[in-house]
């Protein structure tokens, strides 16, 4: 699959869709080969019923939902990462449909320049400033 640290510098996790037709999975889990080592994230919850689309969102970063390695391991592995795999498992015996769709990376939210920002903040102190200053008016007026 390649190296994300040099070619996605900017993701923060994958996104999929996923829509369970008649029944829930008893598993849903998202899997990823970090430089030799496997680790699992399973993300069943986030799928709430059948019949509708959900996104089902997998941050990459090593917060306690991850199993499989060390902080480490999962950290380096981002540079030789081997294959990523969804692992659907069914829900007893009868008929189940499931569909997986627009797996993609989250990237990280743009943060805004600091140029923004401040012109953000002149707009609002000059509306605040007349504002305040069209209430004097009226208080002075009447």
């Amino acid at each position: 699959m390649g190296d994300y640290l040099a070619d996605v510098p900017s993701y923060k996790g994958w996104s999929f869709s996923f829509y369970a037709e008649d029944v829930l999975p008893s598993l849903l889990m998202i899997s990823f080969d970090a430089d030799g080592t496997v680790f699992n994230r399973i993300v069943t919850p986030q799928v709430g019923s059948v019949g509708q689309w959900y996104t089902i969102d997998v941050p990459l970063s090593y917060d306690g939902q991850w199993f499989g390695g060390s902080g480490l391991a999962f950290s380096n592995g981002f540079a030789n990462v081997g294959y990523i795999d969804i692992q659907v498992s069914r829900s007893g015996d009868s008929a189940q449909t499931y569909y997986v769709d627009n797996f993609e990376f989250s990237e990280l939210d743009a943060v805004p320049e600091p140029t923004s920002v401040a012109l953000f903040g002149i707009a609002f102190a000059a509306v605040y400033m007349a504002r305040r200053r069209k209430l004097e008016f009226g208080e002075k007026a009447g």
